[in-house]
């Protein structure tokens, strides 16, 4: 079958999940682990990604993630034709050199 970039997908993971007690940063972590095991790769830190050649492939992967989102989080899954997330745009500042940083002092015993 030919490659089409109307055809092939991204998922775009997005999501907001408490972290207030241990509990949660525990869900927090399994739930971004299992992003990962299944092919997703971190974009900023609440969305991740992941290229697939089918919206029906997307949909299986997403099911798949689906029994996995703890139960106090919102999570959203965004569908983007390659074409539509060939089309986007990305905006990185600038990293601050090491020159810019604060440099720390070694404190001084008398």
């Amino acid at each position: 079958m030919k490659k089409n970039s109307f055809r092939i997908m991204w998922i775009i993971a997005a999501f907001d999940l408490p972290t207030d007690t241990p509990k949660e940063r525990k869900a927090y972590r399994e739930f971004r682990k299992k992003l990962l095991e299944n092919g997703f790769n971190m974009f900023q830190f609440s969305i991740y990604l992941k290229h697939v050649p089918t919206f029906a492939k997307a949909k299986a992967v997403t099911k798949k993630i689906e029994k996995d989102i703890p139960k106090d989080g919102s999570v959203v899954f965004f569908y983007l034709t390659d074409k539509q997330f060939g089309m986007t745009d990305n905006f990185i500042g600038e990293k601050k050199s090491n020159d810019e940083l604060p440099q720390h002092t070694q404190l001084l015993m008398f």
